[in-house]
């Protein structure tokens, strides 16, 4: 789970309207993004994000763009080859699926509730049910489902507790129903005392590697954003107390 995926999009698009979400499902052989790649389009094109670029992505923003006219979910297999003699084609040779969903609102839920047990270090699974409708459309349901109330399945294709240990999005298929679960766990904690020059560049190194960044000072003018605007949390006071009271987990790094 990626410090900056799908459990932060309603952080980030915070009242914007008209969005769709496009996100890789599935993929097999060589393909320009793997599952869980995801990108928001709305009526003038491509928002934040990614699935690919190139044609892959041109494909998926008309697909976007029909989606947001008409309401309707869908799921679309792309075929990543192409005529050699097309200068344009996707010659990657692969196969992806992607979900491209317009009701974003619908799972502010399940998202925010994701976010919160992020905030919280409590893992779990952001569900993805798609029903088959008629033609190529879909009903889509997002649920958030904590560590705690995972179900055992004796099916190895559905271990849901093995899906959240490997941290590697997987697409269920049962049936015609397609269940799309995305692990989503605490990141690694980079815990940093002193906030002065080194500690900053220590938070930015910390970010670019995808730790959860705090940073101690007892000295305002150090611990503050302009100062160390990588750090997720900052935290002002002794540094030998405020360490004391940073709650202890299993992955933590000072």
């Amino acid at each position: 789970m990626l410090k900056y995926g799908l459990p932060q999009l309603f952080e980030t698009t915070a009242g914007q309207k008209g969005l769709a979400l496009a996100m890789v499902i599935d993929s097999s052989g060589s393909t320009p993004q793997v599952p869980g790649a995801w990108a928001l389009f709305s009526a003038a094109g491509l928002e934040q994000g990614t699935v690919g670029g190139g044609i892959l992505e041109a494909r998926v923003e008309t697909e976007a763009a029909a989606a947001l006219g008409d309401g309707r979910p869908r799921v679309v297999e792309f075929r990543l080859d192409a005529d050699p003699d097309d200068k344009e084609g996707a010659l990657c040779g692969g196969e992806v699926t992607v979900l491209v969903d317009p009701g974003l609102e619908e799972a502010r839920p399940a998202f925010e509730k994701a976010r919160a047990a992020l905030k919280e270090r409590r893992p779990g699974i952001l569900l993805t049910v798609v029903e088959p409708l008629r033609e190529e459309h879909v009903r889509v349901r997002h649920e958030w489902v904590p560590e705690a109330d995972l179900p055992g399945e004796n099916r190895p294709d559905l271990d849901w507790r093995g899906i959240l240990a490997s941290g590697k999005p997987r697409l269920v298929r049962d049936g015609d129903v397609l269940r799309f679960a995305e692990p989503v766990r605490p990141l690694p904690r980079l815990i940093i005392a002193g906030a002065g020059h080194v500690g900053r560049a220590v938070a930015h190194m910390g970010r670019l590697l995808e730790f959860e960044v705090i940073a101690v000072d007892d000295r305002p003018e150090y611990a503050n954003r302009d100062n160390v605007p990588d750090a997720d949390r900052l935290i002002v006071g002794d540094i030998a107390d405020s360490l004391r009271g940073v709650p202890e987990s299993g992955d933590d790094y000072y």
